[in-house]
């Protein structure tokens, strides 16, 4: 490639959405391609070859193991996908609490959570309200298919000992509302 010196016979202009940039071949080094300005600025996430984009709507489902009834509840979620990265957001309103020892998790992931390495993702929690001691939602944790919602327990009150437990469905003041969002990584 040659340089430009002469910037009196080359000036300075503004480019223009139909101007040319000379690239290479990624299969042929000695092979280029011309593309216009424009077509490298169309070049949004999801259309490099190789690379996905999406977004869309998911479900989250509230749901309890064992011999505990689900809430009842509402829920909407909407994602965004690049690469493998998902980012899962959701809110969850209980009506009715859950009866039992009714651990929080939930389900419905737009895309499965990959596994190993610590890959599984983590839960921000946005807010929850009204809050009490076993729906004060400070995080989680995801795997394959649903994630658990976490909240602390103070183990000793001085100094302050805290360690994640999970959070519960049920016994909590109803209504009441989490919002956050689940980050994780998926296969693609």
């Amino acid at each position: 490639m040659a340089k430009i010196s002469n910037t009196t016979s080359y000036p300075n202009a503004a480019a223009a959405a139909d101007d040319y940039v000379i690239g290479t071949d990624v299969s042929d080094n000695n092979n280029t391609k011309n593309f216009t300005l424009q077509e490298i600025a169309n070049l949004a996430p999801g259309e490099v070859e190789g690379a996905v984009y999406s977004t869309g709507t998911w479900t989250p489902i509230a749901f309890v193991s064992g011999s505990a009834t689900a809430p009842v509840y509402t829920s909407a979620g909407y994602y965004v996908q690049t690469g493998n990265k998902v980012s899962a957001f959701f809110e969850i309103t209980v009506t009715t609490a859950a009866t039992g020892y009714a651990i929080a998790r939930v389900a419905g992931l737009p895309l499965n959570a990959s596994q190993g390495n610590g890959a599984r993702g983590t839960v921000s929690i946005a807010s929850t309200s009204p809050t009490s001691a076993t729906n004060q939602f400070v995080g989680g944790r995801a795997d394959a298919t649903s994630f658990r919602l976490f909240t602390f327990k103070n183990l000793t009150s001085f100094p302050l000992n805290m360690e994640y437990v999970d959070g519960l469905w049920s016994g909590a003041p109803v209504p009441f509302s989490v919002q956050g969002v689940l980050e994780y990584y998926t296969i693609i």
